[in-house]
């Protein structure tokens, strides 16, 4: 009895001592510091998506430059030789300053209709601002037609008066509904009023 009873207590020992080790191993791991995950982020999500915001403004941008476009076939006919020899005014800018000038002019302009159509739903007081938008857009690729294309400035004089009209209606209306959209067309009635000059002064001095 004796015998079974040292066996006993043999393996209830040696129980014990595995078990404190079992405990020991675990208190390591526990107080190892615990790396983080790594997130994989794939190349497609990475890449930012383009809103349809995003596709608003530049569709916006691309009408207006497009108005430009339109207007070069009728400007280049007139530019060749008619307008070389026309006398210039004194404050007659030089031929190259022109297309860069539109070029910014005709950004601002997209940008300007972007404050505008980009506000939903479109209301009464926005579909009467965009409606005189494109009023004046087609009174600006005309008023190219009249000067250079039929190379009549008187005529070209009188429609400017209307597309400088329709210009300051526009910039009213962009006014009331967004103060961003009313103050970039400000250059471009400014550009306008001084073509308007430039226009009358060449018709005076040539006709």
């Amino acid at each position: 009895m004796s015998q079974n009873f040292s066996i006993s207590r043999a393996r209830n020992a040696q129980a014990l001592i595995i078990d404190l080790r079992s405990r020991a191993e675990y208190s390591k791991i526990s107080a190892m510091p615990e790396i983080p995950e790594i997130e994989t982020v794939s190349a497609a999500s990475s890449t930012p998506a383009v809103t349809p915001h995003r596709w608003k403004l530049i569709s916006a941008i691309v009408i207006c430059e497009a108005a430009g476009i339109l207007g070069i076939p009728f400007t280049m006919a007139g530019m060749r030789g008619w307008y070389q020899g026309l006398e210039k005014p004194a404050l007659n800018p030089p031929g190259w300053i022109f297309g860069p000038v539109w070029t910014i002019l005709f950004l601002l302009m997209g940008v300007a209709l972007y404050q505008i159509w980009n506000r939903t739903p479109l209301r009464k007081r926005e579909t009467r601002a965009l409606t005189w938008f494109f009023i004046q857009l087609v009174l600006n690729i005309l008023w190219s037609f009249f000067f250079f294309y039929l190379r009549a400035p008187g005529l070209a004089f009188f429609e400017i008066i209307f597309l400088w009209l329709a210009i300051a209606v526009t910039i009213y209306h962009f006014w009331c509904i967004s103060y961003k959209a009313g103050v970039l067309l400000l250059p471009y009635i400014f550009w306008v009023s001084f073509a308007a000059y430039l226009n009358f002064m060449l018709w005076r001095l040539n006709f």
